[in-house]
């Protein structure tokens, strides 16, 4: 199956709210299923004009394990043709960006995170626990400069030293203005906690929703972060943007 979480995210986004364009940086090679990769992308509407496809490589792959109770392993053979070159995003692309969302491995994310508020775009980060352990101080530096940081519970709580999501999210937000955290705690739900001009502070709780069998957790945390930042770019509430992700998560 076609999958990586920058194209998850990107098919959500659109998913969720059709009248965004969206489009997806990334690489793969000119294997089968590399072409067989963007051929999915535009049946889901998102433009693929700027995945670079590299001859002669192969498409970098990943096996998942999934348990009975939703946790998966994975298994991944990384290939040259895996994370995109943040270096070929250029400033007439993101000129004419609303909107542009990262991942934190992706080598040299805080630059283009950089290059997108200088052109006016607003920016989100997705920062996990298993990057945090390899590169704690990119994920810092990310987290300062992006307006939304989707971080998960590890992540949360390895960035702080907090040893419970409540303080993790506090101790996020502390000291910022306009900035918005949204904290995703898998079979819990999901916290957003959003800094105003006085740096005071608001919180939302979304519980998860339940389903009569877990199936495959594949791409779910991918499906919740690409629903709520198109919902909330789309103007709608917190409540009915962390609902509306929750719903397609699951």
């Amino acid at each position: 199956h076609p999958g990586g979480m920058g194209a998850n995210f990107a098919v959500a986004a659109g998913q969720a709210e059709s009248a965004l364009r969206v489009s997806l940086f990334s690489r793969v090679g000119d294997d089968p299923f590399g072409i067989g990769c963007i051929r999915a992308l535009a049946a889901a509407g998102v433009a693929a004009e700027h995945v670079e496809v590299m001859a002669g490589e192969l498409t970098w792959w990943c096996a998942v394990a999934v348990a009975a109770d939703g946790e998966k392993s994975l298994l991944g053979g990384r290939t040259p043709a895996s994370l995109p070159d943040a270096s070929r995003v250029g400033s007439d692309v993101l000129a004419g960006t609303r909107w542009l969302h990262v991942l934190a491995d992706v080598p040299g994310s805080e630059d283009l995170v950089r290059r997108a508020r200088a052109a006016g775009a607003g920016t989100s980060v997705d920062i996990e626990g298993s990057f945090v352990g390899t590169d704690i101080d990119r994920a810092r530096t990310l987290l300062a400069l992006a307006d939304v940081a989707i971080v998960n519970s590890g992540a949360a709580q390895t960035l702080t030293g907090a040893d419970a999501d409540d303080e993790a999210l506090a101790r996020l937000l502390a000291g910022t203005r306009h900035r918005v955290v949204v904290l995703t705690r898998g079979s819990e739900g999901s916290v957003l906690g959003a800094s105003d001009a006085d740096g005071s502070v608001s919180v939302w709780s979304q519980a998860s929703v339940a389903v009569p069998e877990v199936v495959d957790t594949t791409g779910a945390g991918d499906a919740f972060a690409g629903t709520v930042i198109a919902s909330l770019l789309a103007g709608r509430p917190v409540e009915q943007s962390l609902t509306a992700a929750a719903e397609h998560a699951a």
